[in-house]
């Protein structure tokens, strides 16, 4: 691994003159490609059957007098399906031409969580975002974080 490429949660990440490369070259991220594809309308198109059957079941509950039940499932549909329509401008992309970026906002790992980066960049005259997960506190994710923090602080946009 070379000094301008960092670790992912799904493979690495490298930063070239251009452009930023993402691949997806670990056991996760061959299952993720397996599982979803390489694009995350799949993953969306699950969650959306999922929202669906709890909206139906929430429906269901409400009228067979469960209220408690129905409110909760109705609750978690709605916030399912919101969480869709907020997250469609999300990409899959593996690779980002430096000129498309418009910003990069770093996410510096809390206890216990992963930190990321979310990429804002047009393509196609259409406003998309790329979220680049890091490794966790198991593949010692704070001095990934720190490489990779290194790394992007030296595009120049």
């Amino acid at each position: 691994m070379d000094e301008n490429t960092f670790l992912t949660k799904t493979g690495e990440c490298q930063v070239t003159e251009s452009e930023i490369i993402i691949s997806r070259e670990t056991v996760a991220g061959r299952l993720s490609t397996a599982l979803f594809g390489p694009t995350v309308a799949k993953a969306f198109g699950m969650y959306l059957v999922v929202g669906l059957v709890l909206l139906v079941n929430g429906v269901f509950f409400l009228y067979d007098g469960q209220v408690h039940l129905g409110l909760v499932l109705l609750l978690s549909a709605f916030l399912l399906v919101g969480s869709i329509i907020k997250n469609r401008i999300l990409s899959s992309t593996s690779r980002i031409s430096l000129s498309e970026i418009s910003k990069i906002e770093p996410y510096p790992p809390l206890t216990g969580f992963r930190g990321f980066f979310v990429i804002h960049f047009t393509r196609n005259n259409k406003k998309l975002q790329r979220i680049i997960i890091l490794p966790g506190a198991a593949r010692d994710g704070k001095a990934e974080y720190k490489k990779a923090k290194r790394i992007i602080d030296g595009i120049s946009l």
